[in-house]
């Protein structure tokens, strides 16, 4: 069974605001046997002659929040 996996970073940081702006990014890829729960087509010959492929998705977006949200103390404000 697959997972997603992800990464955020930190894409800028308004100091005056007192916001940051946090960028993200989820992927994964999808095949036959996660979207059927299938045995792999190796354990099953009946499933070789069938077409499919494999399909990456990609999810990408950016947060824009408060300071106070992200990290415990705002001593880097001054």
């Amino acid at each position: 069974m697959r997972t997603w996996s992800g990464e955020a970073s930190i894409k800028s940081i308004n100091k005056k605001a007192g916001t940051v702006t946090l960028k993200f990014h989820a992927y994964n890829t999808s095949d036959w046997q996660s979207a059927t729960h299938l045995v792999p087509r190796s354990w099953n010959p009946l499933f070789t002659n069938y077409n499919g492929a494999a399909v990456r998705e990609d999810f990408n977006w950016e947060e824009k929040r408060p300071v106070n949200q992200c990290i415990t103390t705002s001593d880097w404000l001054n």
